[in-house]
């Protein structure tokens, strides 16, 4: 299945805003991990049978939130380096630090920003645009996404 660009725009921007809650929820399955493989050591010394716990997320879910993941903090780190504004407006924007509030617009949130950065709106659109084309470009080059199809030959 082949994505337009539109479709990969609104992807991006999607993974952008679950960017915070996808970061918690893998640091907190990479303990809950490490806490069972203890547990389970514990548990085999003891003789005690295993103990079993249900999956949310597939191994294939996480690797993409991995993925994703790496792809935004290396285009976090790409802008702090080169234009440390551009990546405080991306961190408030998409809430990648602190939540956005959900009752607010995606318009409004831009307008206040842009207000906030005294900058026009117009470049707060672009600068949002250009983010969105950098997360693109790093989710291919971080596998998280296949924007053309394989020939199968």
């Amino acid at each position: 299945m082949s994505l337009g660009l539109t479709d990969l725009r609104r992807l991006a921007s999607e993974q952008l805003l679950q960017y915070r809650r996808n970061r918690n929820y893998l640091i907190e399955t990479r303990t809950n991990a490490e806490a069972a493989r203890i547990s389970a050591e514990r548990r085999r010394a003891l003789g005690l049978a295993p103990e079993r716990s249900g999956k949310k997320h597939t191994a294939r879910e996480l690797l993409q939130m991995r993925r994703w993941a790496c792809a935004i903090e290396h285009v976090r780190a790409l802008l702090a380096k080169e234009r440390p504004v551009q990546e405080r407006f991306m961190c408030r924007c998409y809430g990648l630090d602190t939540a956005v509030p959900l009752s607010e617009q995606k318009r409004a949130r831009i307008v206040k920003l842009a207000i906030d950065f005294h900058v026009a709106e117009s470049t707060a659109y672009r600068w949002c645009e250009g983010i969105v084309d950098l997360v693109l470009l790093a989710a291919v080059q971080s596998r998280a996404i296949e924007p053309f199809e394989k020939d199968e030959a």
